[in-house]
């Protein structure tokens, strides 16, 4: 585990807490099938026609998708959205200001300050 991780979150107890979720939805984004560039995770809300994007993380030591990681993920979550008939796209909890700006940044994305989180009309 690199030092230079923002958050460290587990990964293998998040994986068991989602894996009873039947719409959970996780993406590995990797480069030459030996570099991990980001993982992420989320599923459905409890209200029917939205997706949330719970957890995401790049490779702390950088990766060849630096800038696009955020990119490939939401895009990839859209399309899962799409497929399953959601219409909003949620990024939980930002874990600061820095980061629920660079998600508001995005085109399309607004912010929800009582439950905190980024969201998009899909």
């Amino acid at each position: 585990m690199s030092g230079s991780r923002r958050v460290a979150w587990d990964w293998d107890k998040m994986l068991k807490v989602y894996r009873p979720e039947p719409k959970r939805f996780e993406i590995a984004v990797w480069h030459n099938k030996h570099w991990l560039c980001s993982a992420s995770i989320g599923k459905t809300t409890s209200q029917e026609g939205k997706l949330r994007l719970d957890l995401i993380e790049s490779n702390p030591n950088g990766s060849i998708l630096i800038g696009l990681v955020a990119d490939i993920n939401i895009e990839s979550y859209k399309i899962y959205a799409n497929n399953i008939g959601a219409t909003e796209l949620r990024i939980m909890h930002p874990v600061n200001d820095t980061v629920k700006d660079y998600y508001l940044s995005k085109k399309g994305f607004s912010y929800n300050k009582k439950e905190n989180f980024c969201f998009m009309e899909i």
